[in-house]
């Protein structure tokens, strides 16, 4: 399922279709993460997920989180719970394999003294950097996702 998964958002990258190719990366952590720390709480368990295999990245844990937070039950990338974080999105075909100001962020200050930290985030990159680790982490670790049981069948084969 997870290799399924992760190739139809690189097929979705691949097709210009940038937010459901973000909306399910996003939940790879969430998966990969209730595989590693099954007891743990939802937020607890994708953070420390995120934490510990992904690495060498610029967007920190939190807010990586709140992204997904935002994107997917909000359906926004303006944070409602974080006051002060806006995130932008942007694409480029010729990112989503290496690495190009994947994450840029900026503190903004506005004329009536309100400020707020503004990421640039390159959504092909972060796909294919959520797909990659997940895709290992999977590789080496299929007996931790007994708890999957999501099967897509074709109705010509039942």
């Amino acid at each position: 399922m997870i290799n399924r998964l992760i190739n139809e958002i690189c097929n979705a990258l691949d097709t210009g279709l940038y937010l459901v190719a973000l909306d399910s990366a996003l939940t790879l952590p969430d998966i990969c993460g209730g595989a590693e720390y099954p007891q743990d709480r939802t937020g607890d368990r994708y953070k420390k997920w995120y934490s510990n295999y992904v690495k060498n990245f610029d967007v920190p844990t939190d807010i990586v989180y709140q992204l997904r937070c935002s994107l997917l039950h909000q359906g926004d990338v303006l944070p409602k719970c974080k006051k002060g974080i806006k995130f932008r999105l942007k694409t480029n075909m010729f990112t989503q394999s290496w690495k190009i100001d994947f994450c840029v962020s900026s503190n903004v200050t506005h004329a009536d003294g309100t400020s707020e930290q503004i990421y640039n985030i390159d959504v092909g990159f972060l796909c294919t950097m959520l797909c990659k680790v997940a895709r290992e982490y999977y590789a080496d670790n299929k007996q931790k996702f007994s708890f999957l049981n999501l099967e897509i069948v074709d109705i010509k084969d039942i």
